[in-house]
């Protein structure tokens, strides 16, 4: 994990809106790329959240990631999101690594409106 100041952490915001708009755009003609890019959403997200919170950002791999938004949520005293996280980071892999697995446009359209309420939810707290 790294350190960075709270303010890097409207960066992340800004990646994670254009990750979720190219994930919009393409469901209907690439749900499989929608879906890699509504976890991108999510991760990126979740870096801010993370970044925003306890000043740290996972670098290594997703089982960090996921350890910082449980430090994060302890902070707050909010764990509402965490769901979204993780199926955010399991669904990376397959979406990024596994040519045979398929991802339906139902799911992908699933995961963008997760990835959606998640950036939202990041939102009310970055000001």
């Amino acid at each position: 994990m790294k350190e960075y100041p709270k303010e890097y952490a409207k960066d992340f915001i800004k990646k994670s809106e254009i990750f979720l708009e190219i994930a919009r755009k393409n469901l209907d003609l690439y749900p499989e790329e929608s879906a890699f890019n509504a976890t991108q959403s999510i991760i990126n997200t979740n870096d801010a959240f993370t970044v925003y919170t306890i000043n740290k950002r996972a670098t290594k791999d997703h089982r960090e990631a996921l350890f910082l938004h449980k430090e994060a949520i302890k902070k707050i005293g909010d764990s509402s999101k965490l769901d979204i996280v993780q199926k955010g980071l399991e669904l990376r892999e397959s979406t990024e690594y596994d040519v045979r697995k398929t991802i339906s446009k139902n799911d992908a359209e699933i995961l963008v409106k997760k990835a959606e309420r998640f950036l939202n939810w990041v939102k009310t707290f970055i000001k």
